[in-house]
């Protein structure tokens, strides 16, 4: 049992790597593409060989409530 659970949080763990889910915000799984409170000024490259991440948004909060 515990190693099924252990299988699940590995499984978890590769799925939040992949998906990048520290730029996913929460309200925006939930509501559709009008009520989005995150839009994307634009995207900034560095090299990927200084950063682990290829790609940096610069974001800002709009209200639109």
């Amino acid at each position: 049992m515990k190693r099924i659970i252990y299988w699940i949080i590995f499984i978890l763990l590769i799925v939040a790597y992949v998906t990048d889910v520290e730029n996913i915000n929460l309200k925006d799984l939930f509501s559709s593409s009008q009520e989005s409170t995150k839009s994307y000024d634009k995207v900034v490259y560095f090299p990927a060989d200084e950063y682990s991440k290829t790609a940096v948004y610069i974001e800002h909060a709009t209200d639109k409530g």
